[in-house]
């Protein structure tokens, strides 16, 4: 039986992308014989590699689309939009070189390169779109100029009006379901496997989680020297990107824990009673999948965590943090939650179902609606 060749593009945006996608591609694995998989990224090959090491090939380039943040982790407006405006101007470039490297893909899945479709079209190939947002809708909330015609809005609509399928993860943004309403299949969250972690200490466990973008480092490197006077909490917190110095801060002190790799802090959430982070979509899907309350928080000019904490504010199962609540005003802002908020968070939460086998239905999706054989 022909092997048959699936391409899987990741975008180069933080983490949450490359997370969705490894549990796919180990659900295809599994679920699928007779293919090969490349995955096409830049950044996070490698914990790709310190996954599936040969059991899939790999291509080492950049998807032309990321956000670019100030020194504060908040999204630079204006750099973003000259992403954009390099994404318009590189992809034809792109997509030739992709035509001649891959002329003949039997399946096209992207996490969500807008211009892996216009490939697949090209290469008249089946494609599929795995997201909860789209880069034509995160360009039009922060860059579109509403007084005139936007070239690259309508190149990335374009692009995305290509796309043979979209599989919808929950919360994704209603303009986004409409838009492709005669497309789109809603599919549960994908999620990474996690260890199962026995909970050992007799204190409550919070873990500090910074995102893929480092948005939080200001405010988590500000606030490590006075987690020692919150003493009835174990505090986790990944030290993979500070200096020496704040990691012997850590090391010295008796209730923060450091560690090492973000794959091992967004395991470390299973042993949490509570989460602080960035309200971006892959730790959403986790602290929910595993049911743990979180205090997250809103990184400022990004219209993607403003929809997803307004979701969330819906579904009555958030609490924020504030710029000026980290530092020394992270004692009071922490002692405040433990008071008034854990334990009703905390109940309203395991009543609630979120269901994690998204990477499965895709499989299912590709062998019974794409008429592959298992």
């Amino acid at each position: 039986m022909k092997i048959k060749k699936i391409l899987i593009f990741i975008s180069d945006e933080g983490f949450g992308h490359t997370v969705r996608q490894r549990s796919l591609i180990k659900s295809i694995l599994k679920n699928i014989k007779y293919c090969e998989v490349e995955v096409i990224t830049s950044k996070k090959i490698l914990l790709l590699k310190e996954t599936f090491k040969n059991k899939i090939k790999y291509h080492h380039k950049h998807n032309l689309i990321e956000t670019i943040k100030k020194k504060d982790g908040s999204i630079d407006k204006i750099k973003t939009k000259k992403m954009f405006h390099h994404w318009l101007k590189s992809k034809k470039k792109w997509i030739t070189d992709m035509c001649k490297k891959y002329p003949n893909p039997d399946l096209i899945i992207s996490d969500s390169v807008p211009q892996a479709f216009e490939l697949a079209k090209k290469t008249n190939t089946k494609s599929i779109n795995i997201s909860h947002f789209t880069w034509n809708w995160f360009y039009k909330k922060h860059c579109k100029n509403t007084k005139s015609k936007d070239k690259v809005l309508y190149e990335l609509d374009k692009s995305y009006n290509l796309a043979d399928n979209f599989l919808i993860l929950p919360l994704t943004p209603a303009e986004i379901i409409k838009k492709y309403k005669k497309k789109h299949k809603k599919i549960n969250f994908v999620i990474s496997d996690f260890d199962k972690v026995k909970k050992t200490k007799k204190k409550i466990n919070c873990v500090i989680m910074d995102n893929g973008t480092k948005t939080l480092s200001v405010f988590i490197k500000k606030t490590i020297p006075y987690l020692k006077y919150i003493k009835n909490v174990n505090f986790f917190i990944g030290i993979k990107s500070y200096n020496q110095k704040i990691k012997k801060n850590i090391i010295d002190s008796k209730n923060i824990f450091p560690v090492n790799g973000l794959k091992k802090i967004h395991h470390t959430i299973s042993l949490a009673d509570f989460v602080i982070a960035r309200a971006g979509f892959n730790t959403i899907t986790e602290t929910l999948v595993l049911k743990k309350p979180a205090i997250f928080f809103n990184e400022v000019n990004n219209e993607e965590t403003s929809f997803n904490i307004k979701m969330l504010r819906k579904l009555k199962i958030i609490s924020i943090i504030k710029s000026n609540e980290w530092g020394e005003n992270i004692i009071k802002r922490i002692n405040k939650f433990l008071t008034f908020e854990l334990n009703s968070l905390t109940k309203k939460i395991k009543n609630k179902n979120f269901l994690s086998n998204g990477a499965n239905q895709v499989t299912d999706f590709i062998l019974k609606d794409l008429r592959w054989q298992k």
